[in-house]
C-alpha cells in the first residue's frame, strides 16, 4: 500500500520531525551531562542541590532515542502499530518533561538558601571530612569557603585560620598563595585567591542553568505536540487507505 497526496507529505513531515527529535534527544543528554559534571557532586556535600534536574533530562534523551525509532519505522513501514506506540510514548514523555519544567521554575527559586545552608555544614567538618569534595567545588568554580574566603578565620578543623586551601588560589603552582590570605582585605586577597563564597556561586550557576532547562524542555515539549497531530494524521490516513484498498 502506498499513500498519495497530502498524506504521503505528512509521512515525510513525519519522518524529519523524528529526525529533528532524535537530535533533541541528543542535546538533552549533553545539557545534562554539562550540569551534572559541573555540580553534581554537590549532592554528596549533603543535599541534592540540583542534581535532579540533569539526571532526568539524561533519561528523557535517552528515551527520547527508543521513541524517535519507533517513529521512524512507523512512518517508513506505515505501521499503524508502531505509530500508535510512538504516540504513547510521546505523551508520557510530554507529561513528564512538562512536569519537569514547571518543577524547574519553582525550584530555581528555593534554590537561595539550601546551598548556603548545606555547604556550611560540610566546612565546618573540613578538612577532615569531605575535604577533595570541597577543593574540587572551589578550584572548579573558582570559588573559597561558603560566603567568601574569609570563612577560614572560624572553621573548628581549620588550624591555620590566616591561610585558605590550596584550591582556592587563582595559581596553585604558586606555593605561597594561600598564606595569609584571610588577613587581606578583599582588594589585596583577590589578586591570588578567589574571594567570592561557593554558595553564590553555585546559587548562580543552578538558578542560570535550571531556566535553561526549563525552557529547553517547554519547547522540546511544543514541538512534540506537532509529532502527535502528524503521527494521528497519518494514522488516520493509513486507516482511510487500508479500507479504500
Amino acid at each position: 500500500m502506498v499513500l498519495e497526496g497530502g498524506m504521503k507529505i505528512v509521512k515525510y513531515l513525519l519522518f524529519v520531525f523524528n529526525l529533528l527529535f532524535w537530535l533533541s534527544g541528543l542535546v538533552l543528554i549533553i545539557i545534562g551531562a554539562v550540569v551534572q559534571a559541573k555540580v553534581g557532586s554537590s549532592g554528596e556535600l549533603g543535599h541534592d542541590v540540583g542534581s535532579g534536574a540533569p539526571i532526568l533530562l539524561i533519561v528523557v534523551g535517552s528515551v527520547i532515542f527508543i521513541v524517535a525509532f519507533f517513529g521512524c519505522c512507523g512512518a517508513v513501514r506505515e505501521s499503524r502499530c508502531m505509530l500508535g506506540t510512538f504516540i504513547g510514548l510521546l505523551v508520557i514523555i510530554l507529561v513528564v518533561e512538562i512536569a519537569a519544567a514547571i518543577a524547574a521554575f519553582v525550584y530555581k527559586d528555593r534554590v537561595k538558601g539550601l546551598v548556603d545552608t548545606e555547604l556550611k555544614k560540610s566546612l565546618d567538618s573540613y578538612p577532615t571530612k569531605k575535604k577533595k569534595l570541597i577543593d574540587n567545588l572551589q578550584h572548579d568554580m573558582q570559588c573559597c569557603g561558603a560566603q567568601g574566603y574569609k570563612d577560614y578565620e572560624d572553621l573548628p578543623n581549620w588550624t591555620t585560620k590566616t591561610d585558605v586551601p590550596a584550591s582556592c588560589c587563582l595559581d596553585m603552582s604558586n606555593s605561597t598563595c594561600n598564606k595569609g590570605i584571610t588577613l587581606q582585605p578583599p582588594q589585596v586577597a583577590e589578586k591570588s585567591v578567589y574571594i567570592r563564597g561557593c554558595s553564590n556561586v553555585v546559587e548562580e550557576f543552578l538558578q542560570t542553568h535550571l531556566k535553561w532547562i526549563a525552557a529547553v524542555l517547554l519547547a522540546i515539549g511544543i514541538a512534540q505536540i506537532l509529532g502527535v497531530v502528524l503521527a494521528c494524521v497519518l494514522i488516520c490516513g493509513i486507516h482511510q487507505a487500508y479500507e479504500t484498498f
